[in-house]
């Protein structure tokens, strides 16, 4: 009896951590295309190049570190709600919007940047 609950509760703190970094994919690919125009127009770019040795490096760095502290601020979030297959459903459609939406961001800052 103790070991069968010892797996739901794992099971359930899988989930919760499943959950809470779907979620924090979803913002941190958002960022991701606000980043990159925030740094192709401003002196971060020159910033992270002087502090990473490439400003493609430093912007991997940053979003690496708000995916890993959003990823734990959210667990407490998704820890014992139970899950189901439609909140899955509705944050794994955030997540591909959000990167259509990334997508069509950085895309056109460069097409602008690249035609102006």
């Amino acid at each position: 009896m103790e070991k069968e609950k010892n797996v739901e509760r794992r099971i359930e703190a899988q989930q919760a951590l499943s959950l809470s970094m779907l979620t924090s994919a979803v913002i941190t690919t958002l960022v991701n295309g606000i980043l990159t125009i925030i740094k192709e127009t401003t002196p971060l770019k020159d910033y992270f190049k002087a502090v990473f040795g490439h400003h493609w490096t430093g912007h991997g760095v940053v979003l690496f570190i708000i995916f890993l502290i959003l990823s734990i601020l959210f667990v407490p979030v998704y820890n014992g709600r139970s899950y189901t297959s439609k909140l899955f459903t509705k944050l794994t459609t955030a997540l591909v919007a959000s990167v259509l939406i990334m997508l069509a961001l950085t895309l056109g800052f460069f097409l602008f940047e690249f035609l102006e």
